[in-house]
């Protein structure tokens, strides 16, 4: 058996996920929709990228990245 092991990313590995959600062309499918997500724009789809790790890590209380918390 393999042990594993959790590794917490650093917010410069997120760049390119930061580059297609800052995009509107990548992001026009979300505009228009009643998102629930910090930093959503609605005219766009955009989703402002957040500043600190622990945003991303700690969601304060957002669903903004739970799709990577384990």
């Amino acid at each position: 058996m393999k042990n594993i092991e959790l590794v917490i990313p650093k917010l410069n590995q997120y760049s390119y996920e930061q580059k297609l959600e800052s995009d509107p062309k990548t992001m026009s499918y979300n505009a228009g929709y009643d998102v629930s997500c910090l930093g959503y724009h609605y005219d766009t789809g955009c989703i402002d990228f957040p500043k600190k790790i622990d945003d991303i890590i700690n969601n304060k209380g957002s669903d903004y990245n739970k799709r990577n918390i384990v």
